[in-house]
Order: C-alpha cells, then structure tokens, then sequence
C-alpha cells in the first residue's frame, strides 16, 4: 500500500492478496491509522495499491460471488436439526462491484463495477445443511428459502467475530447448494488453509445462532436493514435473491426459529409481489 507524497511514494502498509481484492480496488475507501485514504488504483500485476489521503463521509463494501467446493470433511455431526459439517474447502471469488455506503446512516449512495481477476483460496470452513423441514416452513409462509439464508449469512458474518475474536474481514459467508444438493450455509477462513476461526464457529453454532436471533429480532425494522440481514443486493447481480432488494428478515426469522427448535415463526409482513398463506395452512410437498 503506497501513498504518493512530495518526496515520493511512501509504503504505509501491506495486506494478503485476498483481503486486497475486497480493501484496495481500484477507488475504494481505505482506512488506515484512523486516516481515510482514496485507492487511485490498484496494480494487480506488481501487487502495488497507490492511495492517497482524503476526508470522505462515506466507505466502500466489496460485492463478490463466491463458489464454494468442499474437499475433504474432517468432522460430521447433528447441531439440534441441522446437520453441521467441518473439513477443508476451495473457494473461488470474484469481485464484481462495490458500493458506497454513508458513515452515519449506512445509506447506499452509489455502485461501480470493477474488473479484477478470480481469486482462489484452499482453506477451512465448517457448514450447516438446514432440515429439510425448516425449508418447508418458509416456502409455506411464502417466502424464499435462499433469500433467508443469505440473511442469516450476514448477521453470522458480524456475530462469528465476537466470538472468535477475530476481524469481520477474517471469515467469509457464502450460501452454496453444488455440495450437498440443497442451500448450504458456509463459513470459510478468508486465510489459506484456515486459522481457526470456521472451526470455532462449528464448536459455538448454539451461541452464534442465538446471537443472530438476538439481533435480527431486536432490530427495529420492518423488513430488513443493514443493521441485521445485510444491506441490499446488487442491481445487476443474483445472489438466489430477488435483485435490488434487501435479504428478506421475516424468511430469516422462520429459518432461525426452526434452527433453535423454537416455536414456529408467523411472518407479519407479507412479502412485496407475494400472497401470504392461510395460517396454519401447510400444503403436501411444499
């Protein structure tokens, strides 16, 4: 990481090529030193990031698409209904775009694509394969499996951290169903051959459900914020969600109940372009 100075370019830092991709494209918000700095651009080539400092009111946030391969399971178990996995994974991701977020009140100002090549990752990562029967329950309601799970993968994205005492930008989430055959939630250490931190999410999987729980329902808001299930997914991007939207909180809801075994979750928003079911209504194979 070089800033550019009168006396010439300075090295003010240094960052793994995988967390590069996502801190230090081309015109990204880069905070260093409690300082924010510019990224003029990124020379992918000679591994160089040019910044240089500037008082900015908003940050930026990577948006990837990440395919997950798991290579070898190491542990294999039961978490309450859902079955947990730990072992080795091979994670490919693409950087696409990111966005512009305002400091104060986390609005979306802005996205801008970027060109950046796919990075690959051998690491370690633990997986949670929902019952079949919790799937069920939000198709009954209405909503959309997939798009509940990518809420629940934000909120572990935030809530994994205060647990494994690592940074945010430490663990990556991602919802894959080439594995097992159906929607998959992942946690993967964003380190080549992992450091532990997907490891103690697998030991901690009570706690970390319960803390998303906890922050998704005391959320004030209605449908969805980036305070909880994550900020809206990219216009031109398809993260198994409806486009443009935020991950749907009342799908997250009913995942999150019937992974902690409690009493079922009634949405009480309907969803926008959706028919809520009769309650108590529960079609045969749905």
């Amino acid at each position: 990481i070089m800033e550019e100075t009168e006396t010439g370019p300075e090295v003010i830092g240094t960052l793994d090529e995988v967390s590069a991709f996502f801190q230090l494209h081309t015109h990204a918000v880069y905070l260093h030193n409690a300082q924010t700095y510019f990224v003029d651009r990124l020379d992918v080539e000679r591994k160089i990031a040019v910044v240089s400092p500037k008082a900015l009111d908003y940050y930026t946030q990577a948006v990837d698409e990440t395919n997950i391969t798991v290579m070898d399971t190491e542990v294999s178990g039961t978490w309450r209904v859902s079955e947990v996995c730990l072992g080795e994974v091979s994670v490919a991701t693409l950087v696409m775009m990111f966005k512009k977020v305002k400091f104060e009140d986390r609005d979306s100002i802005g996205w801008e694509n970027l060109d950046l090549p796919e990075v690959k990752l051998d690491t370690a990562g633990c997986w949670l394969i929902p019952p079949r029967e919790a799937l069920r329950q939000c198709r009954t309601c209405g909503r959309v499996p997939s798009e509940g799970l990518k809420g629940v993968a934000n909120v572990m994205g935030e809530v994994i951290p205060l647990f494994s005492m690592c940074d945010p930008m430490d663990i990556g989430t991602t919802i894959d169903s080439s594995n097992t055959g159906q929607p998959t939630l992942f946690v993967y250490d964003r380190y080549p051959g992992g450091i532990g931190f997907s490891e103690k999410a697998y030991e901690m999987m009570e706690e970390i459900m319960t803390g998303c729980l906890m922050v998704v329902e005391e959320c004030e808001c209605e449908e969805g914020c980036p305070s909880c299930v994550g900020a809206p997914l990219p216009p031109s991007g398809d993260d198994g969600g409806v486009k443009g939207t935020i991950p749907d909180k009342e799908a997250a809801l009913v995942l999150l109940h019937a992974f902690l075994e409690k009493e079922p979750y009634i949405p009480k928003h309907p969803r926008p372009g959706t028919v809520a079911p009769l309650e108590g209504s529960l079609p045969e194979g749905s």
